[in-house]
């Protein structure tokens, strides 16, 4: 009886050192806030919620939604956050004004018929030459959107210096458009196709894969400092994730239908949405293009170390 008690309690001792292998281990019960936006792009996460990826790992994630990566950084930085996407745009931003976000999972990438060019069809606009001088609606300037449109004008010749870049939100594009507030919107879907479908519209195009097919636009982001206080916690986020990618490309025709209980989307307009292209590990040549364009405009002045940025759970 007596060897069995201390054969109990060597196998405790031993197993509190040396955890079980699997995801979950030390894991059991962590809560986690990640800030994401409500949009397509990010049925991934919604997938690894749905189908218990990250409760197989031992973790509670607390979707946060929110608008965009302008609430996120910051909420990241304070801490209400522990987990956020952001576009690599701004994550490069912060990294060059000394903030320690790393990217720790990919996600998404530019997609095919995901962004447009639009103009009012009684505009006379008909072509991307005849843009010279007009406004041009994004949702932030210094962003990706706009660091995007500014490398298309370049390359069709025209000086974007002479565009006037209005700020409004995605989905208020269609209004200022329709009421010559604004000469041009470039929304990402659900509102690409909401506006392809007004015959009061005209569509000129895409912006993103003109740029750069299969660019990289959003991974998911921590800050250095609880990572590495919480370094299992984002080995477990990671593996969750990018199960949750590989099931959302396998079954895309189903994922759309996820996006009708997590985001604003209903079912007819979810299954006319094209979808983004979704990775579980980041392209470092795609991260250093978009450094280099950012140099090209001038929105960085140092050199990124974009090798630094990625942590090794995303590599």
């Amino acid at each position: 009886m007596l060897t069995r008690r201390i054969l109990l309690l060597v196998l405790s001792l031993v197993l509190l050192i040396f955890p079980l292998p699997g995801g979950a281990s030390g894991l059991e019960g962590k809560k986690v806030k990640v800030g994401v936006l409500p949009i397509a792009d990010f049925l991934p996460v919604f997938a690894a919620v749905e189908k218990g990826y990250f409760k197989a790992e031992g973790l509670k994630v607390q979707i946060v939604p929110m608008a965009g990566g302008a609430t996120i950084l910051p909420a990241l930085a304070g801490g209400s956050l522990q987990i956020g996407t952001s576009n690599v745009i701004s994550i490069m931003l912060a990294a060059q004004q000394g903030f320690d976000f790393k990217i720790i999972a990919d996600c998404v990438y530019v997609s095919p018929g995901q962004s447009g060019i639009f103009v009012r069809r009684d505009s006379g606009i008909t072509s991307l030459n005849q843009l010279a001088g007009k406004s041009w609606a994004v949702n932030t300037t210094r962003g990706i959107l706009w660091l995007y449109v500014r490398e298309l004008l370049s390359m069709n010749g025209i000086d974007s210096a002479g565009i006037t870049f209005v700020e409004i939100p995605f989905p208020k594009m269609a209004a200022p458009l329709l009421t010559g507030q604004v000469d041009v919107v470039s929304p990402p879907e659900p509102f690409n196709t909401i506006l392809k479908a007004n015959p009061e519209i005209r569509y000129l195009g895409e912006v993103f894969t003109r740029v750069n097919p299969g660019g990289i636009v959003a991974p998911f982001i921590a800050r250095m400092k609880w990572i590495e206080a919480n370094s299992g916690t984002v080995e477990g986020f990671a593996r969750a994730l990018a199960k949750g990618v590989d099931y959302s490309n396998a079954h895309r025709d189903e994922v759309r239908l996820m996006a009708t209980r997590h985001t604003r989307l209903k079912a007819p307009l979810a299954r006319k949405i094209k979808l983004a292209i979704w990775k579980n590990r980041v392209d470092i040549n795609a991260l250093q293009w978009t450094a280099n364009l950012m140099t090209k405009h001038k929105l960085i002045n140092k050199r990124i170390d974009v090798e630094e940025l990625v942590y090794r759970t995303a590599r």
